[in-house]
């Protein structure tokens, strides 16, 4: 299930922020974060997709913010 992707890398944030500031490209921090987390393309797209929103947005108050703190070493892997 993909709540379950997401809950897992809440869980593990510091170690899904590391695999994409590490790797290459989108397609290389996909494949990581899929064997970080043990899913599959689609599951470890959705959690990319939530980082990618989370580093462009001003979550509210009680929000997305512990995302937040990381954002700027992983932008530049995610936009390639």
């Amino acid at each position: 299930m993909i709540l379950e992707s997401l809950l897992r890398a809440m869980d593990r944030r510091d170690e899904v922020f590391q695999v994409i500031e590490d790797s290459e490209d989108m397609a290389e921090a996909m494949r990581r974060v899929g064997e970080l987390l043990g899913v599959g393309e689609v599951r470890s797209r959705a959690v990319l997709d939530l980082v990618w929103a989370a580093c462009w947005s001003s979550p509210p108050s009680g929000g997305l913010e512990w995302w937040q703190a990381p954002c700027s070493r992983v932008r530049s892997t995610l936009e390639k």
